[in-house]
């Protein structure tokens, strides 16, 4: 999927075209966030890794409706990208840290 094809997709499932220039933003605030939860950094400038492709999907909808001022879905959005972190964390699902944190966790030492 191309950051195109993800900008689309999520505006029409918003049914918002007149958001179209801010759904890059949107995509910018996603990336940051999967970079930050899994201590990556990713290029997508030509394309997004076939992994991530929900997370994207999921963490570009809950900003999309954070904007919107519409917490439900924000929310919603919010916890089915937990749920799919948790998929990707597969070593370890349900933890704060996660294996591919940039720094080991904590273990009490």
């Amino acid at each position: 999927m191309t950051p195109t094809e993800l900008n689309t997709k999520v505006a029409s499932a918003l049914h918002r075209n007149d958001l179209t220039t801010q759904i890059t933003v949107f995509i910018g605030d996603a990336k940051e966030r999967l970079e930050r939860r899994f201590g990556v950094v990713l290029d997508t400038s030509t394309d997004i890794p076939p992994a991530t492709e929900l997370l994207f999907y999921y963490a570009t909808m809950q900003a999309a409706y954070e904007y919107l001022n519409d917490g439900d879905n924000a929310r919603y959005y919010s916890d089915r990208w937990e749920l799919e972190c948790d998929r990707q964390n597969v070593l370890n699902p349900g933890t704060v840290t996660d294996n591919y944190a940039a720094e080991p966790p904590n273990m009490g030492v």
